[in-house]
């Protein structure tokens, strides 16, 4: 028998044929209804107990005639609102309370229970310091010994704090560079030389410009690069003497050779192939190309990890080995993409943005902006965007599992260290994010916050507007960049252990 859901029940032993058409269009399959040889069905474990937020794995233990070992898929399900389980028998929870887990094979069931507490996590983050108001918006941080390099937006230009006294950063320099954007600024591991990108600058070269930190409170202009990346760089990530490189022009992937920082090159190219992708020309006669851009990176054992908007998430080899790519020869290993517009309907810019490997799991940001918005307007933006968290351990099939989702805002950067997620989610602040154990369903839901701050200001470039852009954890503090009011030094604070 079926239903109109399309749910198929064996109802006598024999051979069916099922039918589904549409339109002209007709496909059959044909299942073998056999004898049911599950005669006892239990699960284990009965009874357990667990935090919101946990998964529980639960199987199903099957014997046939004469107690004989038998295989068998059971169907899963489980009473009440606030907890799912997935067909391997995955059970997570949302809400504490008392669930009852079934797993039905045939005519045969069985049941087992689970008592879900809170998984009280909460913490506090404690305002350590602040870096002076600047009058332009800021954007990236990067943070390398005792000093934090912020960039700006609109202003082109890089300010330098000195972090020596985390409660009391003191502005010490800042360089100027042809530029309205500058979005992304990062070092070497060594901290020797770093990586600043353009955008919008007046004499259409943009690319990249690498700064010599030998002292690093001065930083001074060492070279640049811009033969191959004149429409903009919105962001890069350095690994060893690469640098990976988002083109904002054809929406690629460039890498950059900087063994000697005099003379930088490119010495690879790699971009989706997508039949949305189109060349367009803005208001300035610049030809750009449209559908198709890349918006962040990172390098990590030899494989990089690409935001790419609308085409989700790609994965490259360039040295791991596993398709026997180089940072030279950079080879296709994997993708997973979303439906944007059904995540987030129309009106809206969406896709892959901010992405962060941390042990098995990809932590992949998107970002959503309205279709039309003005950055110079001091109004409130707009924001949506959730944490997708896919699991890649299986490279070659990485598959979503699970998502950190703030109502009524939008995801930015993150940093993942010790089981903590740290993120800047734009209007939402500041974010605390428990990421320990296995990861399903939805984190924010389940409890795992830790903790937020709200980072507007009075005084902020949007007042009392929090827009925080990402977070970075050094030297036991928590550093937050929030555009419209700078870094934010924070510690996370367990309160019962300060009430004592």
């Amino acid at each position: 028998a079926i239903d109109e859901s399309g749910f198929v029940v064996g109802q006598s032993i024999g051979t069916a044929t099922i039918q589904a058409s549409v339109g002209t269009v007709k496909a059959t399959t044909t299942i073998e209804i056999v004898r049911n040889p599950v005669r006892e069905l239990s699960i284990a474990p009965r009874t357990t107990r667990a935090r919101t937020g946990d998964v529980v794995r639960f199987e199903t233990v099957i014997a046939g005639q004469a107690n004989a070992r038998v295989s068998a898929v059971a169907r899963w399900a489980v009473s009440g609102v606030g907890a799912t389980i997935d067909a391997d028998g995955g059970f997570v929870a949302e809400r504490p309370g008392s669930y009852a887990v079934t797993a039905i094979i045939g005519e045969r069931s069985a049941v087992a229970t689970v008592t879900v507490v809170p998984r009280e996590v909460a913490r506090e983050l404690e305002v350590v310091g602040r870096t002076p108001q600047e009058e332009f918006q800021t954007a990236e941080q990067w943070i390398v010994g005792k000093y934090a390099y912020l960039s700006s937006i609109m202003a082109g230009r890089i300010w330098v704090y000195d972090l020596s006294d985390p409660a009391k950063p003191v502005k010490v320099d800042s360089i100027s560079f042809d530029a309205r954007v500058i979005n992304d600024v990062s070092t070497t591991a060594d901290g020797k030389i770093a990586v600043v990108t353009r955008e919008g600058a007046s004499n259409r070269k943009n690319g990249i410009v690498f700064l010599d930190l030998a002292d690093p409170a001065h930083p001074k202009v060492l070279s640049e690069y811009t033969e191959t990346v004149t429409g903009g760089v919105h962001s890069a990530y350095v690994s060893g003497h690469y640098v990976y490189l988002t083109d904002d022009a054809t929406g690629s992937l460039r890498v950059i050779d900087f063994a000697d920082p005099a003379k930088p090159k490119e010495v690879a190219r790699w971009q989706t192939e997508s039949p949305l992708a189109r060349p367009v020309k803005n208001a300035e006669g610049d030809t750009f190309v449209g559908g198709r851009m890349l918006h962040d990176v990172q390098v990590v054992d030899g494989l990089i990890y690409m935001g790419y908007w609308k085409d989700g998430l790609v994965i490259l080899d360039v040295g791991n080995g596993i398709k026997g790519g180089s940072p030279e020869n950079p080879q296709f290993v994997s993708q997973l993409r979303f439906n944007y517009s059904e995540l987030y309907g129309s009106g809206w810019l969406a896709g892959a943005h901010s992405v962060f490997r941390y042990k098995n799991l990809v932590f992949l940001g998107d970002e959503v902006f309205p279709a039309q918005f003005d950055l110079t307007d001091k109004a409130r933006i707009p924001t949506k965007g959730v944490v997708h968290v896919v699991d890649v351990t299986d490279i070659l099939n990485p598959r979503k599992v699970a998502e950190y989702d703030v109502p009524e805002a939008g995801a930015h950067n993150m940093w993942v260290e010790n089981d903590v997620m740290y993120i800047g989610y734009y209007s939402g602040g500041a974010r605390v994010v428990d990421v320990s154990g296995e990861l399903r369903g939805n984190l924010y839901r389940q409890g795992r916050e830790m903790a937020r701050l709200w980072t507007g200001d009075a005084k902020g470039f949007r007042p009392n507007l929090p827009f925080a852009w990402g977070a970075q954890p050094h030297n036991g503090l928590i550093y937050f960049n929030d555009v419209n009011t700078g870094i934010w030094v924070t510690k996370v604070v367990d309160p019962s252990e300060r009430a004592r």
